[in-house]
């Protein structure tokens, strides 16, 4: 089965740090993975959510990228931040409190809201305020993509012929 997530959701954590993944991915991700999934860090303040199948091709890749030191610390990042989960029986998965802290997804004595962000073959998870302010932002930086000019955003543009 190919990937091919697309959307955003709005989920809740409790407070043991449970995450409800979105009902329309369920069936799709037991299908494709049988539930398991890999949580990890991502560069911006958000998580990366992988079917195992697709995590097992990018470790893969980070094992094979050389020792420079982007890719030390590229390595480190993900694949020392990386958390196999399986989805409950009411799919849901455990976030662990150390990657809940670093993206702000801290529940205390309640619930918080989260955003999963389809990424074709991976999902985005972040804290629900910071994925509305990113959002916010990359809006308003969109009104200023030239997408005649001979620069960097013309190179996207020739690659979006939808726009």
């Amino acid at each position: 089965m190919s990937s091919n997530y697309c959307g955003m959701s709005s989920v809740g954590l409790d407070a043991k740090g449970r995450m409800s993944i979105p009902t329309k991915y369920r069936d799709q991700l037991l299908a494709e993975c049988e539930g398991r999934l890999v949580l990890s860090l991502d560069r911006s303040p958000n998580l990366l959510m992988f079917p195992e199948p697709a995590w097992d091709v990018l470790q893969q890749e980070l094992t094979s990228i050389g020792a420079s030191d982007k890719a030390v610390r590229l390595r480190r990042l993900y694949l020392g931040s990386a958390e196999h989960v399986k989805m409950d029986s009411a799919g849901r998965i455990l976030v662990s409190p150390e990657l809940r802290k670093r993206i702000g997804l801290e529940t205390g004595a309640g619930a918080i809201k989260a955003s999963v962000v389809g990424q074709g073959g991976k999902f985005e998870i972040w804290r629900e305020d910071t994925w509305f302010k990113y959002l916010d932002d990359v809006m308003e930086d969109a009104k200023d993509l030239d997408l005649g000019s001979d620069d960097a955003d013309a190179q996207i543009a020739s690659r979006l012929t939808m726009l």
